[in-house]
């Protein structure tokens, strides 16, 4: 697998009356438009704490494989 190019990230440009804060990350439709390969991996939004410790375990398992983005979907399950 060839290295990865590093991603572009995105600078806050204050607007009148705000400071220049952290830079933010890039937008996902400019991470699509570079024309590399992307991928990213979805998640269900964790209902428990024990769910979110597995969710987190997840992420940090996959987080090796650089995913473009990673999104989580709240609504899609229905209304508990």
């Amino acid at each position: 697998m060839p290295p990865r190019r590093p991603r572009p990230h995105r600078t806050a440009r204050p607007g009148p009356g705000r400071a220049a804060g952290p830079p933010h990350s890039p937008l996902i439709r400019d991470l699509l438009a570079s024309g590399g390969q992307a991928f990213s991996f979805e998640f269900m939004p964790a209902k428990t704490e024990a769910e979110e410790a597995q969710l987190w375990r997840a992420i940090r398992q996959l987080e090796p494989l650089r995913p473009t983005f990673v999104s989580v979907t709240y609504g899609a399950g229905g209304v508990d």
